[in-house]
């Protein structure tokens, strides 16, 4: 399942993230390891999507999101994270990551 990015602008990073699945359906947050990006979680889009929310993104410095220039830290990434959730209404979430 592909779809667009979705951008939005934080600390002088533009971050990368996709909105997939159900609107209105339980929403879940897939944040990737380390070096990867996204598309860790490509194989299990097509099963999630058909009864959850899907929240993808690209953490700052990995995939299509730059580095910030401000650097990465755990909690401007949550920081970033609570941004992109309150941007679509997303309130109680499941995290997998």
């Amino acid at each position: 399942m592909t779809s667009r990015p979705r951008i939005i602008e934080r600390n002088g990073c533009k971050l990368h993230y996709w909105l997939e699945g159900r609107e209105g359906a339980p929403a879940i947050v897939l944040t990737h390891g380390a070096t990867l990006d996204h598309r860790m979680f490509d194989p299990q889009v097509q099963v999630l999507a058909t009864q959850f929310r899907l929240i993808r993104w690209d953490l700052p410095g990995h995939g299509r999101s730059k580095p910030a220039p401000s650097g990465f830290s755990v909690r401007s990434a949550v920081n970033d994270l609570v941004a992109i959730l309150d941007r679509e209404n997303i309130g109680k979430l499941t995290m997998v990551g």
